[in-house]
């Protein structure tokens, strides 16, 4: 009877440890950011507190926009990744008129929207994507939901107020993990 007992005692121990973990806390996401100028930027994002979304648009060739932004305290990221098929585009200056392409804006802690830095030209890339459709998207043509992955860019960023001016920039680097949602 004793080993009876204690078979159910270490049952009951073995359904009680893996049942009082609760369920699994999604991963945070996280950000890092380095300028040549030497500022840089990094952190944790709650799960629950950014979101990337996806529209995919269509025609010939078909496009998939994936864009987010990042508010940490005072930092902020917006971030468009734009693929036609399955190639990101070139980063891009935010603010051409050139539909096509990815871009990146910094507004760091004491700027704002005229000493942020935007992105002029460089290259992005998107890695371990995974995507989940928003219910009852598509039914217009074009599909619309949750974008997860490894966003990696290399670019020369102008602070917005001298977009104008010929040359120039500073050149930065950085990556964006968007982790599952659930």
């Amino acid at each position: 009877m004793k080993t009876f007992s204690k078979i159910v005692f270490s049952l009951l121990l073995l359904v009680i440890y893996s049942c009082g973990s609760g369920p699994e806390v999604p991963a945070e996401h996280t950000y890092q950011v380095n300028l040549e100028n030497g500022e840089s930027f990094s952190g944790t994002i709650p799960n629950d507190a950014l979101i990337a979304m996806y529209t995919d648009i269509p025609g010939e060739p078909s496009y998939r926009m994936i864009t987010f932004n990042i508010v940490d305290g005072d930092f902020e990221m917006l971030v468009q990744a734009m693929l036609r098929g399955t190639t990101v585009l070139p980063i891009r200056d935010p603010e051409s008129d050139e539909a096509d392409g990815s871009f990146v804006v910094i507004t760091p802690p004491g700027t704002d929207v005229f000493t942020r830095y935007g992105s002029v030209s460089g290259t992005m890339s998107v890695s371990g994507q995974r995507y989940q459709e928003t219910p009852g998207s598509g039914s217009a043509g074009v599909s619309t939901g949750l974008a997860m992955g490894d966003f990696t860019f290399n670019c020369v960023f102008k602070r917005a107020e001298d977009f104008n001016e010929q040359g120039g920039g500073i050149p930065g680097n950085g990556k964006v993990s968007i982790k599952p949602y659930f």
